[in-house]
């Protein structure tokens, strides 16, 4: 700004040297006090004042271009034309402006030719993309069934640890497990006649008659039950229905020796001697080696006034396993109907 302060002040002077110039008087005229004394010709006058615009019209343009032209700038075409907008050019960057940038092209790089096969390998190797392993398929895990214990299969269980406990002389916890498995299984017919055989053993018989007795209410007659019940009945003399007892399970009972062995004592303490020995006749056929059996048959024959069918029954009996005491009788009817009858 120093520079330009400086030119201002030097083109000042120039001016003002100038108009000093052109208004001092010429040579060999000399300036009065009077105005009328120093009267130029107008044209003249017109010339002067004309220069003196022009030369101040110059040095402001030159003070106006100094100022904006740097150093080492062209020449004033270049200037002028600087100072004129191209119209194409406005255009251009008008567009440039409005225009999105367009990114940048990126070539893909061809990898390099391996030299050898090797490296022909390596590259192939590292260039191709990995294969994902695929997914071991999931083992397919079936549900475990569920195992359910059913009431009977619950009390079969307690029955047969209860066999156990009995069979090591374990008589209080085999009867409270036989006791459980009928809480889990009424019917359970095991069960249910052997804890009526224990309270028997323990001379409990109303209690195994009331148990069985559970057993056989409402209608469920089975012969497993109704034997050991009618044999209680015929204890305590109830023989009639001991024996009705048996006859509503015939069906069942005909192919069962014991059932006929009981029907035919019962008929003989009822003094139906001959419908007893016809039913220990059929108990035998199945079972030919019960001593006992053949005993009774004997007493019925004997009682039926039928003395060697008696002695025959005897005889059978006497060749048999037989206790001490009813061995004794056996033999002791053996003689008494040989010396009566002679056989």
């Amino acid at each position: 700004m120093s520079l330009i302060n400086q030119m201002l002040k030097d083109l000042d002077a120039r001016r003002g040297s100038a108009v000093n110039a052109a208004l001092a008087a010429p040579q060999g005229i000399t300036v009065t006090a009077h105005a009328q004394s120093v009267r130029l010709p107008s044209a003249r006058l017109a010339a002067w004042a004309t220069g003196i615009v022009l030369f101040a019209g110059v040095g402001f343009y030159a003070m106006h271009w100094w100022e904006s032209e740097p150093a080492g700038t062209g020449t004033f075409e270049a200037v002028a034309g600087a100072q004129i907008p191209d119209g194409r050019a406005s255009a251009t960057a008008q567009m440039t402006l409005e225009a999105p940038s367009p990114q940048p092209v990126i070539e893909e790089l061809s990898p390099a030719e391996p030299e050898h096969e090797d490296d022909r390998i390596v590259q192939s190797a590292t260039l191709a993309p990995a294969a994902a392993p695929s997914p071991a398929p999931e083992a397919v895990v079936e549900p475990r069934p569920i195992k359910t214990i059913t009431p009977r299969q619950k009390a079969d269980r307690l029955f047969a640890q209860a066999e156990r406990a009995l069979a090591a002389q374990q008589g209080q916890k085999g009867e409270v497990l036989l006791r459980q498995a009928l809480f889990e299984y009424p019917r359970h017919l095991s069960a249910r006649t052997r804890l009526a055989a224990l309270l028997v053993g323990r001379r409990n018989d109303a209690a195994a008659e009331r148990l069985l007795a559970q057993g056989l209410a409402g209608g469920n007659f089975r012969l497993e039950l109704v034997k050991p019940y009618a044999q209680l009945l015929a204890a305590r003399d109830a023989l009639d229905e001991a024996l009705n007892t048996l006859e509503r399970v015939a069906g069942q009972g005909s192919a069962d020796a014991e059932w006929h062995a009981l029907r035919a004592a019962i008929l003989y303490r009822m003094d139906r001697h001959s419908e007893s020995a016809d039913a220990y006749q059929l108990a035998l056929q199945q079972r030919p080696a019960e001593a006992l059996w053949w005993t009774g048959l004997a007493i019925a024959r004997e009682h039926n006034l039928q003395p060697r069918e008696a002695l025959h029954a005897y005889r059978r009996a006497a060749g048999l396993q037989l206790t001490s005491a009813v061995r004794d009788y056996v033999n002791q009817r053996v003689k008494a109907l040989q010396t009566t009858d002679g056989l």
